[in-house]
């Protein structure tokens, strides 16, 4: 059955951001461990990332107006005491020892739950299979900003600092996504939003499978199809109708719904049996121009640089005087964990500025053109 006609939508400006891999490879590792927080986290994670890429030196801090409006998502709904804690013992709340407050809404449990527990995520090598445990959130600063002329002061602004094996992955093992394409699905129910989102992170997985299998075959992208069964696609989407019928007919409603409101990353679907009795298999098609939309180029080229540049800023931070042959060999025994901590963290801005603005030139031939380093600024071409 071929997938249903939809007018194209209008492609809107590049917007990549980075989605650490095996949020992909294991697709329903954050609903597995969060439940009906799981969407509000997965826009923690998305948000986090993105914000954290266009200012690598920067903290991550927002109110919930902004997380609202950045993923259209209603605050009293997030803000509304979840049913689970109406009615609770103290004892059972979820509250931070030392503390009075209770983190017993939608959004600030969501963080509290970042925060506090891990995700588990597995993932299949050729000969192995790994299991990895990854931290969401390291450090929550809640700031205060008092309310009114009873001065009663009220949580207003989160700076959250994401783990340090999170950030590593934004740089070493990562699929690209479109941050307008994602933040567009919406739904009025939240549990929709959710499967909607987690399958377009799936998607990026795709693409980038997309484009290495061409890049290998040389082959034409039409000719190229990316399957998966209708119960994997069931796992990502939180369906769980019993009647293989209804399983189908809502997976149809939904890709149906995504081919239609997806500006940036068209494709087509089908139906197949793939030597199978009935059709119980969904092959996914992107058109080139899918697949030459989700590259940085001339971005991931100057970041690669950056970090190249700034480790031998590192070396000679960390072994004053050193130069020479004693320099060259102890780039080869750097920690890249070690590195990759200091290299997100504020710390001597001065050095890793100066870095910036000369790899700039070496990647973009020009100079730099701006006071502020900013890259969100930085251009996918000359």
């Amino acid at each position: 059955m071929a997938t249903q006609q939809h007018p194209k939508p209008e492609p809107q400006p590049a917007n990549l951001s980075r989605i650490p891999q095996s949020f992909t490879f294991d697709i329903n590792a954050i609903d597995r461990v969060f439940d009906e927080e799981a969407p509000i986290i997965r826009d923690i994670i998305v948000f986090a990332a993105r914000t954290k890429m266009r200012n690598l030196w920067g903290e991550i801090t927002f109110t919930i107006d902004d997380f609202c409006k950045e993923f259209n998502h209603n605050r009293t709904n997030l803000q509304r005491t979840l049913k689970k804690f109406e009615n609770t013992a103290e004892k059972n709340l979820p509250i931070i020892p030392g503390d009075t407050h209770v983190w017993d809404g939608l959004f600030e449990h969501s963080l509290y739950r970042a925060m506090k527990e891990n995700i588990i995520i597995s993932r299949k090598r050729k000969d192995r299979d790994e299991i990895e445990s990854f931290q969401i959130i390291e450090q929550l600063t809640v700031h205060y900003k008092n309310k009114g002329i009873s001065g009663k002061r009220e949580r207003r602004i989160y700076t959250v600092k994401v783990s340090d094996k999170l950030l590593q992955n934004l740089i070493n093992e990562y699929f690209l996504f479109d941050y307008n394409d994602y933040r567009g699905l919406s739904s009025s129910k939240l549990s929709n939003v959710g499967g909607y989102r987690n399958f377009y992170l799936y998607m990026a997985r795709m693409i980038a499978t997309m484009k290495y299998e061409n890049k290998q075959k040389q082959q034409e992208p039409n000719d190229l199809k990316y399957l998966i069964s209708v119960d994997d696609m069931c796992n990502i989407l939180n369906i769980n109708y019993a009647e293989p019928r209804d399983r189908k007919k809502h997976v149809k409603k939904t890709l149906d719904y995504l081919a239609a409101n997806l500006k940036n990353t068209p494709f087509t679907w089908e139906f197949t049996k793939q030597q199978k009795r009935f059709p119980y298999f969904i092959s996914f098609n992107f058109p080139n121009e899918t697949l030459a939309f989700f590259d940085e180029r001339l971005k991931s080229v100057f970041i690669s640089s950056l970090i190249s540049e700034l480790k031998w800023e590192y070396i000679r931070k960390n072994n004053p005087g050193i130069v020479g042959l004693d320099l060259v060999k102890k780039m080869k025994t750097i920690s890249k964990d070690d590195f990759l901590k200091w290299f997100f963290l504020p710390d001597n801005r001065e050095e890793k500025d100066r870095c910036f603005k000369e790899t700039y030139v070496k990647v973009y031939h020009s100079e730099y053109p701006h006071e502020e380093i900013d890259f969100e600024l930085l251009k996918l071409e000359k």
